[in-house]
């Protein structure tokens, strides 16, 4: 079992996954997110106990917004300005004495996509999250231009998908 984590600059998701056999979240829950780190990562690992729930634990996989370093380290948080060059690795590992990965929210999306979404089974595939009122218009003619892909954009935010087809 697994522990993911999706920290937003107003919620913080939390699921219990299992990746043994066929890939499952088990339970998930959402929870306001506190400004303050220490409230908020005291709230954090209070949720993973009680998600947990006894079960052994074999990593945690967490998704942040702002720009991450190589060493895991939140750098920069625009939503969460007060989480910005605090240990949330270390204090997740020092907690919980298992392994502890902080990736973008975006580079985790995309992960997600490929692991297990529209992307799955494929070798490559590009991933965008921008807002569909400012890029959608510029984007059609570009990708819709090119030979064998169309893309689809949807909702207030943007999914782009782009999608190879074959002209038989």
């Amino acid at each position: 079992m697994y522990i993911a984590i999706d920290v937003g600059g107003t919620n913080m998701r939390i699921a219990l996954v299992n990746l043994s056999g066929k890939e499952s979240i088990i339970k998930l829950e959402s929870h306001r997110v506190s400004q303050n780190y220490q409230k908020g990562i005291e709230a954090l690992c209070g949720h993973i106990v009680a998600l947990s729930d006894g079960e052994k634990i074999e990593g945690i996989g967490a998704c942040f917004p702002g720009i991450i370093d190589k060493n895991d380290m939140v750098t920069t948080a625009n939503n969460l300005p007060d989480w910005a060059m605090k240990p949330i690795k270390q204090t997740l590992e020092a907690r919980f004495h298992i392994p502890v990965k902080l990736v973008h929210d975006v580079q985790g999306a995309a992960i997600g996509e490929a692991l297990f979404g529209a992307a799955k089974g494929r070798d490559r595939f590009v991933y965008f999250i921008l807002h569909i009122t400012d890029i959608c218009p510029l984007l059609h003619p570009i990708l819709d231009g090119l030979t064998g892909y169309f893309c689809v954009c949807q909702g207030s935010i943007m999914r782009l998908q782009i999608f190879p087809f074959q002209i038989d």
